[in-house]
């Protein structure tokens, strides 16, 4: 309604009272005559019931029928009676007579209307016929006799009503009550209108005004006829108009003012902007100049520095005395902050021009944090403090980010707290927290804890700003820019963290940063070399570092008992209820508690560790059979040591095939695959394992070998000129149905390992091929190993999807460690892959593209081939290729993976050589 026009709510306004009287009104009236017209009915029927009862009683009792007819004609006659029946007191009929149904009805609308609307029924009356003397009066002085008998029944007479009339005359009711409250409607529909265009023609007019004023026609002025009110608005209105047209010229003129006054500020803004332009330009040549200069002064610096620390470490290996040793430290030292300082001001140099990247790639975090202990172990030993390091064992062993600047970052954040502590110990924890949000992830927490001096309250807002430090004596005092805290937070930053500090004056100090934690893949270094369920006997003094290690080695699944006292440890290590005993040597057990106990300690049957700072180690008696470590040591390093130290014996009793040299002396084996580089790695593990081998390039070269040759098992690639292997198997198998043959393919999908073995096959290996796996199937096969089968790769498992422009060119480390941690061999390999490909490469034209067939079993070589080198981008795209034949796709997409395998292989072929 809000939006209806004033006309259309003026009618609406007038019309509902009206329509609402109007009906309510026929609606009651209607009602009553209605209800009249029924009452009136039922009536005349009842007292036509009683009349016939009583004047027919003569008739029933002489049984004279006419005048029974006579009475039954006459009650036709009333309106809406439509039978009549007379019965004797036996219900025999004596006389019935109905009026015919043409007579009763209406004109067809009215009758159609007046079942829609009240519907038609059939009413009943029925009365006993007593005789005439059962109807006088009684006499008014006598009195009735309650007990008197009823006078005798003759019959019964009933009449039948239909309210058809009846309905008929109230339809014509209602029809007349609608024409009545139609009739007033138009008459006040059309009052309403001609007083609704009286009002509305004003209200339109000044609408039409306004509208005209508020587009800019300011000349526009409203017209309204009549007077009152009317005439008021009109004035008000044109008054206003013209007060806005004043106003208008007004403004324009002080527009015109503005505008030129913006105008010259203008002119002076763009001369200031161009001065600033000519600043900026010579600011950013002269920060150019800078850096320039900065990294000509690195590069010109780190020489000669690089040959400092190299001579200095020379001169620590010959014999001096004290005085040379003394002079010899005091350069290394002075060498070692100069390098730091040099460091320092080139990297906040980059931080400063922007030209700070992050190279996010993936790493073992646990050999950094290694590498970062190994570091600074020297200058806290010379400190005489502790160093703590604990891992949560959740965080996984590789992780992706930039190696380079979180080991900075580390390096940082310790050596600023070996700096400033005294005395006491620095720790440094890395947690993993979960993600407790749907929109975050999981992060690190690397928190270094020192007993240090602290931070005061007054200099903690600023400490993370550059070349500030907390006390400008401690720049003397410790050496320092002042701006390692600064690179620190630029540094967290950019990797995406963030980084903060708790401090007590006197007590020490904690900084922490946060690192997004993003991994391939969740591997755990303790799930894979799991320690079992033994028990460990520990023994430290330092609580919080004994924490530490009671956490560890309850997460790696071991009972724990931590000794506080020597005393309990002797009792504890004498009981001989341990499994593993570690001891953390403090600087003063050597010559007290240690002493006492060595011959107790020689008699220990358990696996016992020494923990320690390096000097001691030639303090330590070897008859305690203790294995002597340095107790600056990740979690991941002392799990591998426990774990070899706990499993040496048994590893020994059953070596792996790759730890000995005669698992496959005796046996020889057969190896066809038409690629040189399968060929030559496949080589070098047999023979290093004592086996021997013979070459198949083809199906058929295999088939004529197996048929002149004495073989124990036979290593068989599918895809071969000439006869491949599955058709060479098929007629090897028949002769030699006992000789193992072992398919090995790069299709790791389940089907295709399942379809193999049924095939025939023996075994099925997914390229590449680790040493392990292969020796010990062979073995398997032949009967010289376990009966169990090693699946390299679960059949449902799949490697995670990558872009082939996120693989690297060559995984060098993934290609040593498929060529079994043999680096010249993996080198060896690349060589051939590299002179391999450049013949391929010529083949993948145009005119091979004809011939689907071939192009397939090109692509399917130079996958084979790049896969046991770890060249990633070739593999992918020529696994690309191959799909993209096998699954008959479109010419113009096969040409388009044909130039990007080309161009995979030109950038492999044009790196530079990775194994020199």
């Amino acid at each position: 309604m809000n939006s209806w026009k004033i006309l259309n709510r003026l009618l609406f306004l007038a019309l509902t009272p009206a329509i609402t009287v109007a009906i309510l009104l026929t609606f009651y009236f209607s009602a009553g005559i209605i209800s009249d017209l029924n009452r009136a009915a039922y009536e005349r029927c009842d007292t036509l019931s009683d009349y016939l009862a009583a004047a027919s009683a003569n008739g029933v009792v002489t049984t004279h029928l006419g005048v029974l007819q006579s009475l039954g004609h006459n009650a036709l006659l009333t309106p809406g009676v439509v039978r009549v029946t007379i019965e004797d007191e036996t219900g025999n009929v004596l006389y019935e007579a109905h009026r015919p149904r043409k007579e009763v009805q209406a004109p067809p609308p009215i009758e159609m209307l007046s079942r829609v609307l009240f519907g038609q029924r059939l009413l009943s009356f029925k009365k006993e016929i007593h005789p005439p003397a059962a109807r006088l009066e009684p006499d008014p002085g006598e009195l009735m006799d309650p007990f008197q008998a009823a006078s005798p029944r003759l019959g019964y007479v009933t009449v039948e009503y239909s309210s058809a009339a009846t309905a008929h005359q109230a339809t014509r009711v209602v029809l007349k009550g609608v024409a009545l409250v139609v009739a007033i409607l138009a008459v006040t529909a059309l009052f309403a209108l001609h007083i609704a265009r009286t009002l509305s023609r004003p209200l339109h007019n000044m609408l039409q005004t306004v509208t005209a004023i508020q587009k800019g026609q300011l000349e526009s002025r409203l017209s309204l006829s009549g007077g009152g009110e009317l005439e008021a608005l009109e004035r008000g209105i044109n008054a206003m108009a013209e007060r806005i047209a004043s106003s208008r010229e007004q403004l324009l003129r002080a527009v015109n003012v503005a505008t030129t006054e913006l105008n010259e500020k203008i002119a002076e803004i763009n001369q200031k902007n161009h001065e600033l332009e000519l600043a900026r330009s010579r600011a950013e040549d002269a920060n150019l100049a800078k850096s320039r200069f900065l990294a000509n002064m690195s590069h010109e610096l780190r020489t000669p520095m690089n040959a400092i620390i190299g001579f200095t470490d020379l001169l620590k290996e010959y014999r001096v005395d004290d005085a040379h040793r003394d002079y010899v430290e005091t350069i290394a030292r002075s060498a070692g902050d100069l390098l730091v300082l040099i460091n320092e001001i080139l990297d906040y140099s980059k931080i400063e021009s922007g030209e700070l990247k992050i190279e996010p790639c993936e790493f073992n975090l646990y050999e950094l944090i290694g590498g970062v202990l190994n570091l600074l172990d020297k200058s806290a030993y010379e400190k005489g403090l502790d160093v703590y390091v604990y891992m949560d064992p959740e965080i996984p062993v590789q992780i992706s980010s930039d190696p380079l600047r979180l080991k900075q970052t580390v390096i940082n954040l310790l050596s600023n707290a070996i700096k400033f502590t005294a005395q006491g110990h620095v720790a440094l924890e890395v947690h993993r927290h979960r993600a407790t949000d749907a929109g975050q992830g999981d992060y690190l927490e690397f928190r270094v804890i020192d007993t240090g001096i602290g931070i005061a309250d007054t200099d903690s807002g600023h400490i993370f700003e550059p070349f500030v430090q907390d006390d400008d004596s401690l720049t003397r005092e410790h050496h320092g820019t002042g701006l390692g805290l600064a690179i620190t937070r630029d540094f967290v930053e950019k990797l995406g963290g963030e980084i903060g500090f708790s401090s007590s004056p006197g007590k020490g100090s904690t900084f922490w940063f946060t690192l997004p934690l993003t991994c391939s893949h969740e591997r755990l270094y303790h799930q894979e070399r799991p320690l079992g369920p033994i028990s460990a006997l520990v023994y430290d003094r330092q609580a919080r570092r004994a924490g530490y290690t009671g956490d560890l080695l309850r997460a790696w699944g071991l009972t724990v008992t931590l000794c506080d006292s020597i005393e309990a440890f002797s009792r504890g290590f004498g009981s001989g209820e341990y499994d593993l005993i570690l001891y953390y040597l403090h600087r003063n057990d050597v010559d007290t508690d240690l002493q006492i106990s060595i011959k107790q300690l020689s008699r220990c049957p358990a696996v016992k560790l020494f923990l320690h700072n390096a000097n001691h180690v030639q303090d330590l008696s070897p008859a305690t059979g203790f294995l002597h470590l340095s107790n600056i040591i990740t979690p991941y390093r002392l799990h591998e040591l426990i774990h070899d130290a706990l499993y040496k014996g048994a590893d020994q009793e059953a070596p792996t095939p790759s730890s000995r040299g005669e698992d496959l002396s005796g046996l020889r084996i057969l190896i066809a695959d038409d690629n040189e580089i399968n060929q030559r790695l496949l080589q070098v593990y047999i023979s290093r394992n004592n086996g021997e081998y013979a070459v198949a390039r083809n199906g058929r070269e295999a088939i004529d070998l197996i048929d002149k040759t004495s073989l124990d098992a036979v290593i068989m690639d599918v895809h071969m000129p000439h006869v491949d292997g599955i058709a060479a198997m098929r007629r090897i198998k028949p002769h030699r149905p006992a000789l193992p043959i072992i398919v090995v393919t790069a299709d790791a999908s389940p089907e295709n390992v399942g379809r193999y073995r049924d095939l025939g096959f023996d075994h099925c290996l997914t390229k590449p091929v680790s040493e392990r796996d292969l020796i010990t199937t062979i073995l398997a096969l032949t009967g010289r190993g376990p009966e169990e089968h090693p699946d390299p790769e679960r059949p449902g498992a799949k490697p995670a999807h990558r872009d082939t422009e996120e693989l690297p060119v060559l995984d060098l480390d993934k290609a040593i460690k498929i060529s079994g941690d043999n680096e010249g061999l993996a080198h060896e390999l690349f060589n051939m892959l590299v002179v391999d490909l450049k013949s391929k490469r010529a083949q993948l034209s145009k005119e091979v593209a004809g011939d689907m067939g071939a192009l397939a079993e090109l692509a399917h070589k130079i996958r084979g081939g790049a896969k046991f080198c770890a060249a990633e981008r070739v593999q992918r795209q020529a696994a690309k290729l191959e799909a993209a034949i096998r699954s008959h796709a479109e010419p113009q997409q096969i040409e388009r993976l044909i130039e990007a395998l080309i161009s995979a292989i030109n950038e492999l072929v044009a790196l530079p050589n990775p194994y020199r």
